[in-house]
């Protein structure tokens, strides 16, 4: 990561037809500054995007704020800034985005309305070209070190928000996702999930993604196969109920390979990120997709990069939109040291075959 430098999101377009990827644009916020770490969290949703940098200083040091960028046709624009409207210092508003149609949530997993570092979740609504805070959402049992917000999602009237410091009733940091759901202006809290097998420093709740009935949260932390392994957890909605409905683990994990990092979820496919797997050498990182079939989620492919090497982290980020497959590699050299890059996978039938290995064009140190 750049950590001294203002962080930048590049768009890439594909024309399918030729089976290239191609940069279209880089976008800036019009007001960043050193250390901001602008592009640390990115959410699109039609002509939309939201953009989070999570160590901006506007409400005090590392406070943080998103940034709203609208599509207008030939380029990405910046529409609003968005800042809390009770932020305060070292609040970290901007860790996680999402935006699904008028709706943003982005969440503040250092705020400390419920004692320090509890976290909380804010929603803005978008009315024409304005777009506004309706509500802040904290969690009712909400504590300490819960971290409540560090990662979020919404599909529909619900939202999902990570809390992975969360502690189970005889467990230490095994996590925990809330459900809001909203009621005309009002987002409410619905459910409180946890793992059906909680375990200390499971941190449930570090990535989550839902897409329409069913969601998909993971938990890097837990133990199956071995310390830090890592796991993810796949819920559906019966009747306005969320359920789980099975616990999910690689074929091959072990030890520290920190499955469930990330994970994101598109129809009946799930794509979990391990970047700590050393097929390719010490946490050079993997991907994992499982298909469902009814009420059965099964391995369909594992994802490692053709020219992978130790310590890329391929599979800190992950992302799944119809047969495509994209899959960050935060620590990637090919533009120099820890520059990065993302590969691009396809399906074509039940076979993932990397298509390219996307770099910035003036990707640096």
């Amino acid at each position: 990561m750049k950590s001294a430098s203002v962080f930048i999101v590049l768009f890439f377009t594909v024309y399918l037809s030729a089976q290239m990827w191609s940069e279209f644009q880089k976008v800036l916020p019009s007001d960043g500054a050193s250390s901001e770490e602008f592009g640390r969290s990115v959410s699109i949703s039609g002509d939309y995007a939201v953009i989070g940098a999570y160590k901006d200083n506007d409400n005090g040091f590392e406070s943080g704020s998103a940034y709203i960028f609208y599509w207008n046709g030939s380029e990405w624009i910046e529409q609003a800034k968005l800042i809390a409207s009770d932020g305060a210092a070292g609040d970290k508003f901007g860790m996680g985005v999402a935006i699904s149609g008028d709706y943003v949530v982005i969440g503040a997993f250092l705020d400390d309305d419920n004692g320090t570092d509890s976290g909380s979740g804010y929603i803005f609504y978008r009315n024409g070209t304005n777009w506004t805070e309706q509500a802040k959402m904290l969690a009712s049992d909400g504590t300490i070190d819960d971290k409540f917000g560090i990662a979020v999602d919404i599909s529909g009237d619900y939202i999902f928000i990570g809390a992975t410091g969360c502690d189970g009733p005889i467990s230490t940091d095994s996590g925990a996702t809330y459900v809001f759901k909203r009621n005309g202006t009002n987002w409410l809290e619905h459910q409180k999930l946890t793992p059906s097998e909680p375990a200390d420093d499971g941190v449930f709740g570090k990535s989550v993604s839902i897409s329409n009935d069913y969601a998909v949260i993971g938990g890097w932390g837990d133990d199956d196969n071995g310390v830090a392994s890592g796991s993810a957890y796949i819920f559906i909605n019966n009747n306005n109920t969320w359920t789980e409905q099975v616990k999910i683990l690689p074929d091959d994990g072990a030890t520290d390979d920190l499955f469930g990092r990330s994970v994101d979820i598109f129809g009946d496919y799930v794509v979990v990120g391990a970047y700590g797997d050393d097929d390719n050498g010490s946490v050079s990182g993997s991907a994992y997709v499982f298909i469902r079939n009814d009420t059965i989620w099964t391995q369909q492919a594992k994802l490692i990069a053709s020219d992978g090497a130790a310590f890329d982290a391929f599979g800190w980020s992950v992302a799944i939109y119809d047969d495509f497959v994209v899959c960050g590699a935060v620590m990637n050299h090919d533009n120099g040291q820890s520059s990065g890059s993302a590969y691009v996978f396809q399906r074509t039938g039940t076979i993932w075959t990397e298509q390219v290995n996307l770099l910035s064009s003036d990707g640096a140190v």
